[in-house]
This record gives structure tokens, C-alpha cells and sequence, in this order.
């Protein structure tokens, strides 16, 4: 229970968004038999088991190297002590947070396997029980050698290092690639799947652009686990800033700035899926909602790490509130106007009190 209780329960805490978000669109925007329609698409489809299993692995990957950089992380260095206990122990240990890592999709595909040998899919559900079994082992093995050589340099195969000095604005999408890279390539991963979904879906029925916007409204709740992520570069690496003289203006400019170059990809998958299906007024207002909302995920965690207020329900209210609001053809651009002010009082009146970790 040792790696649960530190690394693991750790992952957790800093996905919570991320892990609630897929809860929501998996339980509050389907109903039992849409789940159950769905694994059996899944069973009698090859290709698609193949995709679920990708994801599965792309799962895997994520889990993994957050297991990796918080090894090295001074604060779990007693974990390398680990190594010194009884092999049973350890690999106990292992299995154990892998599948508390799993636990995500390990449910799901329980439920797919019974699904499967219920429909005499039977084939379909044994691979799914290999590939379960598979995750769990090869992980825990790659982890006990991860533990080994824990004194070792972990070397990234996203290191930007080749790259000439960057300048301020893109110190944290270099963090990113460094330090989370498969938080990013996951975020991105998701804005493709929901962008490209929607565009997909809306010529299938009576849809009109408030199906793209529902889209957009899913993909903004998501961005709080970069804000999360900001906030944690933010203290650890740049905190000095805070003392520096520089205008509330200027600052905020460059987190503009920031949130510009993080919200490419989805500019551009926006541009090319959408344009052709809604008019371009309509997407602009699209984007510019979401770039609001990732700017205020970013500036939300000064206030939700400050001792006197750890949460603030309205906020939550509010992205509840969004989503009838869309329903009756409110402009989207004008509820990223909304947010962005609520961003602007946030940052002037939290950012001098934040505090390190």
C-alpha cells in the first residue's frame, strides 16, 4: 500500500478533473443500454477492439511515466528503499498500484468481458482478459526496474534540449513536453476526438451548431487539469516572478499570449472540421469561448490553492449553467467575455497571495 498511498494516490489528485470529465460523458450523457450497445460494437468489431486497446495503452504510458518522474521527485527518494525489501513485498507493492492505475478502465472491460461471454462473443472476450492481464504485468515489470535505478538520469524523449534558448511565452509548453508529456498529448488527443466527433455526427441528423458548441463546451471542462498543471510550473519554477515589477496587465497579456499558442491545435482542427459545416462567426465564437476558458483554468488556480478558499462551487454552477444557455442559442463568445472578466478580478485580487509548495 506504500506506492498507492504516495505516488498513486498523488496521480489521482492532480487528474481529478480530467478523471471527472470522463465520468460525466460516460454516465451522464449515456444511459445503461447505450453502454451496452456500444460494447458490443466494440466486441464485434475488430478494428474498433483495436482502438480501445490502444487507448488502453496510451493509459498505460501516461500512468507510467508519472510512476517514473515521481520517483525522482526528492520527496518519494525514500521509495528507492524499496528495493531493499522482500521480492514477494515488492512486487506485491507493484501489482497493487498498477492496478489502482488501471482502475479507470479496468471496471469497463470487466464489464465488457461478462457482456461478452453472455452474447457468446467468446473470442472478443478472451483477448480483452490477455490484454488486461498483459497491462498489468508488463507495467509492474518495467516498474521494478524503474525502482532499481532510481539514482539513475531520467533522460526524456521529449527533451526539447536541441532547441535554440525559447523565449519566456513558451517556457511552459517546453515544461510540458519535458515534464508531461503525456498530459498534453492526451489533452490534445481529446480536443481531436471531440472536435472531429461532432463534425462527424452533425451531418447524421436535423443538427445545427449548438451540437459543435455542446462540443466545445465538453473540451473547455477539460482544460482545468491544465490550469492545475500551470499552477504547479507556476510555484516550482517561476515563482520569483511574483516579486518582479511588472504591471497586472502585462502579466495577464502573456498568459493571453500562452493560452494562444497552447490553443493551436484546436484552432486549426476547428478551422479545418467546422468552416464548412457552420458559419465562420459561428466557430469564432466557438474558439474564442474555449480560448476564455482555458485562460480562466489557468488564473481559477490562484484562487482554489489559497488557504481561506479551496473550491468555489459557482464556478461549477456556472458550467452547468452554460450548457442551457447553449440549448437556447446564447453566443458563445459572450459567455467567454463573462468568464474573462471573472478571470481578471480572480488574478488582480489572488496572484500577490499565492503560495508556494
Amino acid at each position: 500500500m506504500i506506492l498507492i498511498k504516495t505516488i498513486v494516490r498523488n496521480y489521482y489528485k492532480q487528474n481529478v478533473g480530467f478523471y471527472l470529465l470522463i465520468f460525466m460523458l460516460a454516465f451522464g450523457f449515456m444511459k445503461g443500454p447505450d453502454h451496452k450497445h456500444l460494447i458490443l460494437s466494440i466486441l464485434q468489431a475488430p478494428y474498433m477492439l483495436v482502438y480501445v486497446t490502444i487507448a488502453w495503452i496510451f493509459h498505460i504510458l501516461k500512468t507510467n511515466f508519472f510512476f517514473r518522474q515521481n520517483l525522482t521527485d526528492s520527496r518519494n527518494r525514500f521509495l528507492k528503499d524499496l528495493i531493499l525489501a522482500k521480492p514477494s513485498f515488492l512486487i506485491s507493492e507493484l501489482l497493487s498500484a498498477q492496478i489502482a492505475f488501471n482502475q479507470p478502465f479496468l471496471f469497463y472491460a470487466v464489464a465488457m468481458v461478462i457482456l461478452g461471454f453472455a452474447s457468446n462473443l467468446i473470442l472478443p472476450a478472451v483477448f480483452i482478459i490477455i490484454i488486461q492481464i498483459a497491462l498489468i504485468l508488463i507495467p509492474a515489470v518495467h516498474l521494478y526496474f524503474e525502482i532499481k535505478r532510481t539514482d539513475e538520469p531520467q533522460a526524456s524523449i521529449f527533451s526539447l534540449n536541441w532547441l535554440p534558448r525559447l523565449p519566456q511565452h513558451l517556457w511552459f509548453v517546453s515544461y510540458l513536453f519535458r515534464k508531461q508529456p503525456m498530459l498534453i498529448l492526451s489533452l490534445k488527443f481529446f480536443s481531436w476526438c471531440t472536435i472531429f466527433g461532432a463534425a462527424q455526427l452533425f451531418p447524421t441528423d436535423d443538427y445545427d451548431f449548438r451540437l459543435l458548441n455542446l462540443g466545445i463546451w465538453i473540451l473547455s471542462l477539460g482544460q482545468f487539469v491544465l490550469g492545475q498543471e500551470y499552477y504547479r510550473y507556476f510555484v516550482r519554477n517561476v515563482f520569483f516572478e511574483k516579486n518582479l515589477p511588472i504591471s497586472t496587465n502585462k502579466r495577464l497579456s502573456s498568459l493571453l499570449l500562452l493560452s494562444l499558442i497552447l490553443s493551436i491545435p484546436e484552432f486549426y482542427l476547428i478551422s479545418v472540421n467546422w468552416c464548412p459545416l457552420i458559419s465562420i462567426a459561428d466557430w469564432l465564437s466557438a474558439y474564442l469561448y474555449f480560448l476564455s476558458l482555458q485562460i480562466f483554468w489557468i488564473i481559477f488556480q490562484f484562487k482554489v490553492t489559497h488557504p481561506d478558499d479551496k473550491t468555489d462551487l459557482r464556478v461549477f454552477s456556472a458550467l452547468g449553467l452554460i450548457f442551457f444557455l447553449i440549448m437556447f442559442k446564447v453566443n458563445l463568445a459572450l459567455v467567454g467575455v463573462v468568464f474573462l472578466i471573472w478571470a481578471y478580478l480572480i488574478f488582480n485580487s489572488r496572484y500577490q497571495n499565492s503560495e508556494s509548495f
